[in-house]
């Protein structure tokens, strides 16, 4: 999401890569809604949160280093969707809303693997 405000230096052959990221941060601007939807639904305080203040570099740096460093927070990511969602037996509607962000969270990591990937389509 840092990266949507922050647009990152790209050069000629990048194009590939900024849409890729620019289809997750939709995904995940669709997602969040849904997910706060669900916890106002509930009665629920919703933490906005802040930036990391480790992204603030990112801006700068090449794209095939970005997307490197994107792919490492992705896969933390999927780590935690599971975990998360293995807590959340009993609550089908939560469950259903995390099981869905963990298959857009893989289908995200294959798609930026296979931007670094020179044998992908």
């Amino acid at each position: 999401m840092y990266l949507a405000s922050a647009k990152p230096h790209r050069r000629h052959g990048d194009e590939k890569a900024a849409e890729v990221l620019a289809h997750m941060v939709e995904d995940q601007r669709l997602m969040v809604d849904r997910i706060a939807e669900f916890i106002e639904d509930a009665d629920g305080t919703i933490d906005t949160g802040e930036f990391s203040m480790e992204f603030t570099d990112l801006h700068d740096l090449s794209m095939d280093y970005i997307m490197q460093t994107v792919i490492t927070y992705q896969k933390h990511e999927i780590v935690e969707i599971e975990y998360l969602s293995g807590q959340l037996d009993g609550q089908p509607r939560a469950k259903a809303l995390a099981q869905e962000a963990l298959g857009a969270a893989k289908a995200h990591l294959q798609s930026l693997e296979e931007c670094l990937d020179p044998a992908a389509p």
